[in-house]
């Protein structure tokens, strides 16, 4: 057993016989005069690492590990000899080991190939297809770095020399990747030859098949992608994307659509040419979310220099919103409210709003802010401005939900930064900016006082959650109470309290709120008044002073809560305008310190290209603390056209 033990080597095989079938394993380390290995499929040639098992040496046959030539690999590949012949009767073929990793070549694949032809099937199989099947990856690769994603002669996103052999030599080699039980090198031949003379051509003159194309389309189908891109690789998405389009992919009808629709690096703005695009998808693909956008073109007159065509907005926004498609929806009450394409209905009109409130205010208070809550709260602030259906103008509520479309519509510039929402958001600003001098809020408060938490914490029962507070006496015999959304088990982040505040013109997230007794009237925890130094107390639902737990009432606290927020510094006020690149495109907000600039006149601004002549859309003035980005994020405006 000793001289056994002397002889096996880590990385060589062994194997037994175990319930009647020949097992072979590979040897790992070798440890207290015991072989650990791991099990090796010796019909895919696969190692399982993650169980070893621990074998008797003198229990095992050894198979020691063969060198060859990389000469003798190449030549197998050529298929000039059988396995046999070159490597003589080394079985398993895992014992095979060459000094370096030999590349497969395309001609070595090729040659191959018209050799299984001619020795027919059933002795390739044996003598070069099954023992090719096992040595791949082992001693020999298409490409040392065939996984590392490295571009094609400088183009990302497309199949290497490397992909497009093994394509063809996986279901040459293994039976599981073809769907007949026999190859049919006539077509591997052919489809060989071809590959050899495409990958001799220049990329953009490659036949690549569509599948390949589509995928590259799909690669580059957005605005971070197109702006890391290459010219070249835009020119050759352009390509793609035409070339596929006249063969009615969907894929590409989808990128030149959406591309079409504000234009982007690849294609410039065509207002017709998206539309006809999108009834084009519209005829093979029934997503709802065509005809939204295709309401959004008819409802702006896109194609009619800026005449709105109403009658077909409300056809196509009925689709979008009998498919779910919230921006369908809320146009549609747009529609009905101002009696756009249809008749005047103001009860419609809000009930569209308040319904489509509710289900997005669930989103923001969960913490997904690509939802459309602030479209829908800035429509409410609306309805509450303009006292639609009957109720008498108010300022303070209107403020309250521009608030919240404010906070939502910030976020969403943050994470998401959809087509659209600069121009969402200066309507909320300027909507702030008009309210908020009629509302009782135009002099913020940073100290609030309040008879019940309950409107703090809402957001948290509206989600089913538990609340924690932990309760704190303080020296004046008041109480501090901190309150925290209580985590699931397992669960690292709990959603945070959506809170708005109108008194103090915040609305946004908190990890916890704190707050103060100033007048205690009455304090009971389970029934009995607390007088104690400390306490926690877990509820899920508050009625007025009374803090319940699955409809039992824990704690019972009558008295005054004073919250208090840090005061917001507003510091120095800033210049803004928000410009245009193409008439209907989207609004991007540039620094402006020139004086004079008004709406409407032409500025020159650094772009991704050096320099743009653009159109003002909107002047405005804005603190940090009431821009979306930090200051020194912002370009500013270079000079007037």
């Amino acid at each position: 057993m000793k001289d056994k033990m002397k002889t096996i080597l880590p990385g060589d095989l062994v194997g037994r016989i175990e319930d009647g079938d020949y097992v072979y394993y590979t040897v790992r380390k070798i440890e207290a005069g015991k072989l650990i290995c791991t099990y090796l499929d010796d019909d895919f040639d696969e190692e399982f690492d993650d169980d070893t098992v621990r074998l008797n040496p003198a229990k095992v046959d050894h198979y020691p590990l063969v060198t060859v030539s990389a000469d003798q690999v190449r030549s197998f590949l050529r298929y000039e000899a059988s396995y046999t012949e070159i490597f003589g009767d080394v079985r398993p073929c895992a014992r095979l080991r060459c000094e370096e990793t030999v590349i497969m070549s395309g001609e070595n694949l090729l040659t191959a190939f018209r050799r299984c032809k001619e020795e027919g099937f059933d002795a390739a199989e044996e003598a070069w297809l099954n023992p090719a099947g096992h040595l791949f990856d082992k001693l020999f690769v298409f490409s040392k770095d065939a996984g590392s994603g490295a571009p094609v002669d400088g183009y990302r996103h497309l199949p290497s020399a490397a992909q497009l052999l093994f394509r063809l030599f996986a279901p040459a080699v293994w039976p599981w990747q073809r769907d007949t039980d026999v190859p049919d090198f006539d077509e591997l031949i052919a489809k060989t030859e071809e590959t050899i003379r495409m990958l001799s051509l220049p990329v953009p003159a490659r036949p690549y098949a569509d599948d390949d194309k589509e995928h590259y389309i799909r690669m580059f189908d957005n605005d971070d992608m197109q702006a890391a891109a290459t010219d070249d690789e835009i020119a050759l998405w352009v390509q793609y994307v035409d070339e596929l389009c006249e063969k009615e992919n969907r894929t590409a009808l989808y990128a030149k659509a959406y591309s079409f629709y504000g234009g982007n690096r690849a294609y410039a703005c065509d207002w017709c040419g998206a539309r006809d695009l999108l009834l084009k998808l519209m005829e093979i693909d029934e997503n709802p979310f065509l005809a939204n956008t295709l309401g959004y073109i008819f409802y702006y007159g896109r194609c009619t220099d800026g005449v709105p065509e109403y009658e077909k907005a409300f056809y196509y926004y009925n689709i979008g919103a009998a498919g779910g498609i919230y921006e369908s929806r809320y146009k549609l009450s747009d529609m009905y409210r101002h009696g756009y394409g249809v008749k005047k209905n103001h009860q419609i009109a809000s009930g569209i709003i308040h319904e489509l409130y509710r289900e997005n205010l669930k989103y923001i208070q969960r913490g997904h802010t690509d939802c459309k809550f602030a479209d829908v709260a800035l429509r409410m602030g609306n309805l509450r401005r303009d006292g639609i259906v009957g109720e008498t103008p108010d300022p303070d509520d209107a403020y309250w939900y521009y608030l919240q479309a404010d906070f939502a519509i910030r976020q969403r510039l943050r994470d998401c930064n959809w087509y659209g929402d600069t121009s969402v958001a200066a309507g909320i600003g300027k909507a702030i900016d008009e309210i908020l001098p009629a509302t009782s809020y135009a002099k913020p408060c940073y100290t609030i006082r309040m008879w019940s938490v309950a409107q703090l914490l809402s957001s948290a029962f509206a989600l089913h959650r538990r609340v924690e507070a932990k309760i704190r006496k303080l020296r004046d015999g008041q109480y501090s109470l901190r309150f925290r959304i209580q985590p699931m088990k397992g669960e690292k982040n709990p959603p945070r309290f959506f809170v708005t505040l109108p008194q103090a013109h915040f609305c946004g997230y908190l990890d916890h709120i704190t707050v103060k007794t100033e007048e205690l009237y009455d304090f009971r925890i389970d029934g009995r008044r607390f007088e104690g130094e400390a306490a926690t107390v877990i509820f899920d639902d508050i009625d007025y002073a009374a803090f319940e737990f699955y409809g039992a009432c824990v704690m019972e606290l009558n008295a005054v809560y004073v919250l208090k927020l840090p005061s917001k510094e507003k510091g120095e006020t800033y210049g803004f305008v928000s410009v245009t690149f193409s008439d209907g495109g989207r609004h991007y907000d540039y620094r402006c310190d020139l004086p004079g600039i008004r709406v409407g006149d032409e500025v020159i601004v650094p772009s991704r290209d050096g320099e743009a002549r653009v159109r003002v859309a909107a002047v405005f003035e804005r603190t940090e603390s009431e821009t979306t980005l930090p200051i020194a994020k912002y370009k500013s405006v270079l000079r007037k056209a």
